[in-house]
């Protein structure tokens, strides 16, 4: 879970180079296909991670540190953009506030 959220945290300064070059290459015609291209690897980005996040949900309501509600939420969440960083950071203070690593 501690790895999780510093894997979110430690991708926003790719997500901000990337957002930032498809905004320049987007300024020119020639270059449209970068865009595309950072738009693609940025969604590729958040898929992933989502995917290698369900697993450390699920293991956190198996072992009763958080409900199944949560779960779904945090499982759904993870996969949005920005939401991802937020409900990491969440999860990893709730169950630390709890006595637990």
């Amino acid at each position: 879970m501690k790895t999780q959220m510093i894997m979110r945290l430690a991708q926003i300064p790719g997500f901000v180079f990337a957002f930032v070059a498809s905004i320049w290459f987007f300024l020119f015609i020639f270059t449209m296909g970068f865009s595309i291209y950072f738009v693609i690897l940025g969604s590729a980005s958040i898929l992933i991670t989502g995917l290698f996040s369900i697993p450390v949900y699920t293991s956190l309501y198996k072992n009763e540190l958080i409900n199944k509600d949560r779960m779904i939420c945090y499982c759904i969440l993870s996969f949005v953009f920005c939401a991802d960083v937020v409900v990491a950071v969440r999860c990893y203070r709730q169950v630390k506030g709890r006595g637990d690593n």
